[in-house]
């Protein structure tokens, strides 16, 4: 029974992997006409609003998405920067990979801290010189996590959707510490939301 579990979630697996992206290409596809027929289940007297309303959030949420994309280049450049004036080899490639992973708020830092550990001891091996440069990748790090959490982040974001700074990184706080990794994920588009 265990290996026909195993074979049985193998399988699954496999197939949510071929039929994930399957469902996405079709609802891409008719992505207009499945929008259209959901707004037909809606009683007549309220489709004009909840067109608009839906519209308004697509609106922010879209603002969102190009507001955390430009926030993620900013902080691939800071990173970058300070990865290569720190002497950190690879810093070309560590930046964007930070920048990358900051779409999801903080694990750009926590990209960073791992990599650079690696290649900082690869570059340097076990020697006084690895502890310089590891405070040198501390002292970048701090920096740009700083600038990005403090000023890139909520300014950004927050003038591309229309909040506050300070209502940003309250929705972060208080989403990171209610639910966790997927608070901190998912607290800013909802706030949009809640703000339409």
């Amino acid at each position: 029974s265990r290996i026909l579990g195993w074979f049985l979630a193998a399988f699954s697996g496999v197939m949510g992997l071929v039929l994930i992206p399957l469902l996405t290409f079709y609802m891409l596809m008719d992505i207009d006409v499945l929008y259209e027929r959901a707004f037909m289940l809606c009683p007549p007297m309220y489709r004009e609003s909840w067109k608009r309303l839906f519209g308004e959030i697509d609106g922010m949420l879209s603002s969102f998405l190009r507001g955390q994309i430009l926030s993620c280049l900013i902080f691939a450049s800071l990173m970058t920067i300070g990865l290569w004036i720190a002497g950190l080899q690879f810093s070309v490639l560590l930046g964007p990979l930070a920048g990358f992973a900051n779409l999801i708020p903080y694990l750009g830092g926590l990209v960073t801290v791992v990599l650079a550990t690696m290649v900082a001891i690869s570059q340097s091996g076990f020697s006084t010189a690895l502890l310089v440069l590891l405070i040198k990748v501390a002292i970048v790090l701090g920096v740009v996590q700083g600038i990005d959490g403090l000023v890139v982040q909520p300014k950004v974001i927050g003038e591309s959707v229309g909040l506050h700074p300070l209502v940003i990184i309250l929705a972060l706080v208080i989403g990171g510490s209610l639910f966790g990794f997927l608070g901190i994920l998912l607290s800013v588009p909802i706030t949009c939301i809640f703000k339409v």
